[in-house]
């Protein structure tokens, strides 16, 4: 009689462990699976650090809505422009930096209707240099407009990358 008690007792026992092991499992997978999920996260975001040190200026514009978000800003632009605002606030605050002879050309290459054409013709990525006053000096600038469908249909980044040694050299 006591076997047959303790034999229900046992199962009962054995059903509760191989749940728990289950879980158990379970949750060290889970546990394995978010380590490492958050090594490829923190390798992501290495190397977009790494890549966004190559620009001195990085915006994301809505040329839907006509704004500008500020990812990283010109030092010497920090105290005058905000994080976030109209696009030709924007441009406008550009105007003061951009050699005045080039202005009018880099105005029309990135103005809002010249960023919504290349979108609609599928153009990723378009730039130009031009030269930005630094304090008292104008060095070469890289401009680009990258575009990905896919990531931000109504976006495009706009990002400055100084190439005053590479121009000088040819």
């Amino acid at each position: 009689l006591n076997s047959i008690l303790m034999g229900g007792r046992n199962l009962t026992i054995y059903f509760m462990a191989g749940v728990g092991i289950i879980l158990f499992t379970i949750l060290a997978a889970m546990v394995i699976r978010d380590l490492v999920q958050n090594r490829r996260i923190r390798q992501a975001d290495q190397t977009i650090h790494i890549l966004g040190e190559s620009f001195y200026a990085i915006y994301r514009i809505n040329y839907q809505t006509g704004t500008y978000e500020t990812i990283k800003n010109s030092q010497d632009l920090e105290p005058v422009l905000q994080a976030r605002g109209s696009y030709s606030t924007l441009l406008q605050t550009i105007r003061d930096l951009v050699e005045p002879s080039t202005y009018e050309q880099f105005e029309l290459c990135f103005s809002l209707k010249s960023i919504r054409q290349r979108v609609a013709e599928h153009i990723a990525d378009y730039g130009g240099d031009y030269q930005r006053r630094f304090g008292d000096t104008y060095k070469w600038v890289n401009v680009r407009t990258l575009y990905d469908e896919k990531l931000a249909p109504d976006e495009v980044i706009l990002c400055f990358r100084e190439v005053d040694i590479e121009k000088r050299q040819q």
